[in-house]
């Protein structure tokens, strides 16, 4: 009978923590008297209880936990620390917390207070052995995901913003036409294309870079000073009779002559 007395006692007195701690996570500014003394009471059942609403709960009022949470561990004694540090599935809650995909603006504020509180941890319960369990929160989240807690705390403050381009951002580009191997001036092009070797050079070099040609002025006659270049390949003479017999190249057989620096066809 003790037993069933003992079992009903400590299930009301769950569902009473249970009300109290969900009415003021609607309004957790400041933690009320009731909740700060059945956490000094029974730290155990209050943390469990914190512990259970942080998996269960979503939206504004698991935002309400976390604020709960934070007033209670600046407000009360070691014992509700103690108890906090027993208790793994409000650290495992926690952890999930900092870690999990946030959708929404509440998801979000909620994620960024449970990293901010995680990093708290690392630094209230640093040098206390007992509280190591604690302390160690935020480096099991930095292993998770890999990345350092506080620089990821740093990244959720910046915002992308997408705008209408407006008219001063948009930069117009008016194509021209290209000047190579025409005439753009009384000087001459702005880049000339070599009559032997056909690369094109830039204007202010008097001769071919690939093959040593003269530049030219007049688009009709060949440069001088290399003769050899244009004479290239072609032989003087040439058999082209039908029945065996030579005939001269200069009779039958176009062939190329250069005079005055000109090209003649013969």
């Amino acid at each position: 009978m003790e037993f069933f007395r003992r079992t009903f006692h400590d299930i009301k007195l769950r569902l009473h923590v249970s009300k109290v701690c969900s009415e003021a996570s609607k309004a957790p500014a400041v933690p009320p008297t009731e909740c700060m003394e059945l956490a000094e009471a029974h730290p155990h059942l209050v943390a469990s209880v914190i512990g259970d609403g942080l998996g269960r709960t979503s939206g504004a009022h698991l935002y309400g936990y976390l604020v709960l949470l934070e007033g209670l561990v600046n407000s009360c004694s070691s014992s509700f620390h103690s108890a906090m540090a027993q208790d793994c599935v409000l650290q495992e809650n926690l952890v999930s917390l900092a870690i999990g995909r946030a959708e929404g603006s509440e998801r979000r504020r909620s994620r960024h207070l449970a990293r901010l509180t995680l990093l708290e941890y690392s630094r209230m319960f640093a040098d206390e052995p007992e509280l190591q369990s604690l302390a160690v929160l935020a480096r099991k989240v930095e292993q998770r995901t890999g990345r350092h807690l506080l620089r990821a705390i740093v990244l959720e403050n910046k915002s992308v913003r997408f705008v209408d381009p407006r008219p001063q951002d948009i930069v117009v580009y008016s194509p021209t036409e290209s000047t190579v191997g025409t005439a753009a001036s009384a000087d001459g092009p702005a880049a000339w294309p070599c009559p032997i070797c056909t690369s094109v050079n830039r204007s202010t070099d008097e001769t071919c870079l690939a093959c040593g040609a003269a530049r030219y002025r007049n688009s009709n006659t060949f440069p001088l000073g290399n003769k050899s270049a244009v004479v290239n390949g072609q032989k003087e003479k040439h058999t082209c009779s039908d029945d065996g017999g030579e005939v001269n190249n200069s009779v039958a057989c176009p062939s190329v002559s250069v005079e005055g620096g000109g090209v003649s066809h013969v």
